[in-house]
């Protein structure tokens, strides 16, 4: 998957979450729990594309 099609799947799951977001701050906690699952797998997918960003521009700057 290319660097622009993981930040937009990034993108969707947090827009995904804005509804969640509305009935947390209106009390409802299972929301919050979701958010929070939600934001974690998020983490780790930035965690990833900014590894794997990282190892690209090393090769390219090895290539040079």
């Amino acid at each position: 998957m290319d660097t622009k099609q993981t930040l937009n799947q990034m993108i969707a799951l947090l827009t995904a979450s804005l509804e969640d977001a509305d009935k947390f701050d209106r009390g409802q906690d299972a929301a919050g729990r979701r958010i929070r699952s939600t934001l974690s797998e998020v983490a780790a997918s930035c965690k990833i594309l900014r590894s794997d960003i990282q190892a690209t521009r090393n090769q390219r700057k090895a290539d040079k």
